[in-house]
Protein backbone atom coordinates (compact mmCIF):
# COMPACT_ATOMS: atom_id res chain seq x y z
CA UNK A 1 0.00 0.00 0.00
CA UNK A 2 1.60 3.29 -1.25
CA UNK A 3 1.92 5.82 1.96
CA UNK A 4 -0.21 8.91 1.93
CA UNK A 5 3.34 11.09 1.20
CA UNK A 6 4.04 9.13 -2.40
CA UNK A 7 0.09 9.07 -3.02
CA UNK A 8 0.49 12.97 -2.73
CA UNK A 9 3.58 12.55 -4.80
CA UNK A 10 1.70 10.58 -7.52
CA UNK A 11 -0.89 12.66 -7.69
CA UNK A 12 1.28 15.78 -8.11
CA UNK A 13 3.50 14.18 -10.92
CA UNK A 14 -0.01 13.50 -13.00
CA UNK A 15 -0.90 16.95 -12.56
CA UNK A 16 2.50 18.51 -13.81
CA UNK A 17 2.03 16.28 -17.09
CA UNK A 18 -1.29 17.60 -17.41
CA UNK A 19 -0.20 21.09 -17.14
CA UNK A 20 2.98 20.38 -18.85
CA UNK A 21 5.23 21.49 -15.70
CA UNK A 22 8.59 20.02 -15.34
CA UNK A 23 8.18 16.88 -12.68
CA UNK A 24 11.42 18.38 -10.59
CA UNK A 25 10.01 21.59 -10.21
CA UNK A 26 6.29 20.55 -9.14
CA UNK A 27 7.78 17.58 -6.85
CA UNK A 28 10.93 20.12 -5.83
CA UNK A 29 13.40 17.19 -6.82
CA UNK A 30 16.81 18.24 -7.87
CA UNK A 31 17.59 17.90 -11.23
CA UNK A 32 21.41 17.13 -12.22
CA UNK A 33 23.33 17.72 -15.79
CA UNK A 34 26.60 15.86 -15.78
CA UNK A 35 29.24 16.43 -18.91
CA UNK A 36 31.45 13.53 -19.12
CA UNK A 37 33.49 13.25 -15.95
CA UNK A 38 34.43 17.12 -15.58
CA UNK A 39 30.75 18.82 -14.47
CA UNK A 40 28.09 18.56 -12.66
CA UNK A 41 25.15 21.00 -12.85
CA UNK A 42 22.43 20.84 -9.87
CA UNK A 43 19.25 23.14 -9.58
CA UNK A 44 16.67 22.50 -6.72
CA UNK A 45 19.56 22.25 -4.21
CA UNK A 46 18.84 23.66 -0.48
CA UNK A 47 22.44 23.80 0.38
CA UNK A 48 26.13 22.87 0.78
CA UNK A 49 26.33 20.04 3.93
CA UNK A 50 29.82 19.04 3.40
CA UNK A 51 32.56 20.01 1.02
CA UNK A 52 35.95 19.00 0.42
CA UNK A 53 38.09 18.41 -2.90
CA UNK A 54 37.11 14.75 -2.91
CA UNK A 55 33.32 15.00 -1.92
CA UNK A 56 30.65 17.42 -1.87
CA UNK A 57 27.51 16.74 -0.51
CA UNK A 58 23.80 19.12 -1.35
CA UNK A 59 20.95 18.72 0.95
CA UNK A 60 17.21 18.18 -1.15
CA UNK A 61 13.73 18.01 0.07
CA UNK A 62 14.37 14.30 0.31
CA UNK A 63 17.84 13.66 1.34
CA UNK A 64 21.50 14.29 0.30
CA UNK A 65 23.60 14.36 -3.27
CA UNK A 66 26.91 13.48 -2.98
CA UNK A 67 29.40 14.20 -6.03
CA UNK A 68 32.76 12.04 -5.46
CA UNK A 69 35.51 12.72 -7.27
CA UNK A 70 39.42 14.37 -7.46
CA UNK A 71 40.30 18.09 -7.73
CA UNK A 72 36.31 19.27 -7.15
CA UNK A 73 36.00 23.23 -7.39
CA UNK A 74 32.59 24.79 -6.92
CA UNK A 75 32.83 26.81 -9.90
CA UNK A 76 29.39 28.60 -9.39
CA UNK A 77 26.73 28.79 -6.80
CA UNK A 78 23.49 30.34 -6.64
CA UNK A 79 20.64 30.11 -4.29
CA UNK A 80 19.55 27.01 -5.87
CA UNK A 81 22.19 25.75 -8.65
CA UNK A 82 25.63 24.72 -8.62
CA UNK A 83 27.90 24.10 -10.68
CA UNK A 84 31.01 21.82 -9.83
CA UNK A 85 33.99 21.30 -11.52
CA UNK A 86 36.83 18.68 -11.24
CA UNK A 87 37.24 14.47 -12.16
CA UNK A 88 33.53 13.41 -11.36
CA UNK A 89 33.81 9.38 -10.39
CA UNK A 90 30.57 8.86 -8.39
CA UNK A 91 27.31 10.92 -7.49
CA UNK A 92 25.07 8.95 -5.33
CA UNK A 93 21.65 9.62 -3.96
CA UNK A 94 21.06 9.51 -0.10
CA UNK A 95 17.50 9.37 0.38
CA UNK A 96 16.76 10.49 4.46
CA UNK A 97 13.40 8.51 5.81
CA UNK A 98 10.40 9.94 5.34
CA UNK A 99 8.73 8.93 8.49
CA UNK A 100 11.34 11.10 10.94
Amino acid sequence: MLSKYKRVDRLKANMAGVLDIPIDVVLDMPRVTVIGSLQAYVENHQGIVFYDHNQIKLSFSEGVIAITGDSLTIRVINLDEIIIDGNIKLINFEACDQNE
